[in-house]
């Protein structure tokens, strides 16, 4: 199968790989961001704002966000790790459209609502800590 990369200006580059046999897609963001990128002070920022993408967008509110995708049978989720966070959805290929629309809003449209700030704070600073909590990972983030 072929894949298709293209760099716009701005540096982010689009990857496409067109799979005939399914009737699912799957799209997302992944940024050249993460934990690795972070200082002391800012410790666990790429996280939290992983968190806070799914609260609020400039024109949509939480709600809205997660029941998107969820209402047509597909689902919307992120992650971050060392060097990156990604965005992604999954859903069926003729709501591509809308599982496009709906990543681009929360990754470049989120406005971190103030009611959520210390909330998802807390959340990332109670996973931090159960992280650190176990010796094999910590072990393995060392070497």
């Amino acid at each position: 199968m072929e894949l298709n990369i293209k760099e716009l200006s701005n540096g982010i580059r689009i990857v496409h790989q067109e799979v005939t046999h399914t009737r699912l897609v799957h799209c997302g963001f992944i940024l050249d961001i993460g934990s690795r990128d972070e200082s002391k002070e800012q410790e666990g920022l790429a996280h939290f704002w992983e968190h806070m993408a799914f609260k609020g967008t400039q024109k949509r509110k939480t709600f809205h966000i997660l029941n998107r995708l969820e209402s047509l049978g597909g689902e919307l989720n992120a992650y971050t790790t060392k060097e990156k966070v990604c965005f992604y959805a999954s859903t069926l290929k003729e709501h591509f459209g809308k599982a496009a629309e709906l990543l681009f809003d929360i990754t470049f449209n989120s406005t971190f609502p103030e009611k959520q700030i210390e909330k998802e704070r807390q959340v990332i600073l109670e996973e931090m800590a159960m992280y650190r909590d176990s010796p094999d990972d910590a072990i393995q983030d060392e070497l």
